[in-house]
């Protein structure tokens, strides 16, 4: 399984936007790393995991940003969960 940093940018910011791809984000077993960052350890290639983002934000206005990452690769202070180091390999 990859390990991925999901990051996004809403420009028009409201519950309903944050709910639904947070919600679509917890549902793939993604946990939040700070506000708009988030851990996702998942067999798909990046693409597929942006297409399916994509789906829950405004392709016109909003960004969104899929990094694949290795545990020698990532440092980090102050996540808002703990035993990160744990979770990825």
């Amino acid at each position: 399984m990859a390990n991925y940093l999901v990051s996004y940018d809403l420009d028009r910011p409201g519950p309903q936007n944050y709910e639904a791809l947070d919600g679509r984000l917890r549902a793939l077993g993604a946990v939040r790393l700070l506000y708009s960052q988030w851990f996702l350890k998942n067999d798909l290639p990046a693409q597929l995991l942006e297409a399916d983002l994509i789906r829950y934000i405004d392709r016109s206005t909003d960004n969104i940003l899929i990094v694949a990452f290795t545990r020698e690769g990532v440092a980090w202070n102050n996540l808002m969960i703990g035993g990160f180091r744990d979770m990825i390999e």
